[in-house]
């Protein structure tokens, strides 16, 4: 349940930065088409894109119900257990990237 809900939050935050960044921000949709600068996305990486979402809503899920096991308790609250999880999603979620 958790993992679906936190892919579902990503998913949707995801598609709002594809949808907004080009009315937003329009140069920046200019430069991401740029074949100079960027690589051409490729089918499989438009898959992977849609993917990945709840991938890393399972592995988030799974950091923070770790987390909370070696905390000792159900409750994650107040800026140092923040602080501490955050550190631990971003170790876990985006280093091997």
């Amino acid at each position: 349940m958790g993992s679906t809900l936190t892919g579902t939050i990503l998913f949707a935050v995801g598609m709002c930065f594809h949808f907004l960044i080009p009315v937003v921000a329009p140069q920046v949709a200019l430069e991401y088409r740029n074949d100079g600068v960027f690589q051409p996305w490729s089918t499989w990486t438009v898959k992977y894109m849609l993917v990945h979402p709840w991938l890393f809503g399972i592995l988030f899920s799974g950091v923070f119900f770790w987390f909370r096991s070696v905390i000792g308790t159900a409750n994650l609250g107040g800026m140092r257990d923040g602080l501490f999880y955050g550190l631990a999603v971003f170790l876990v979620g985006s280093l091997p990237v």
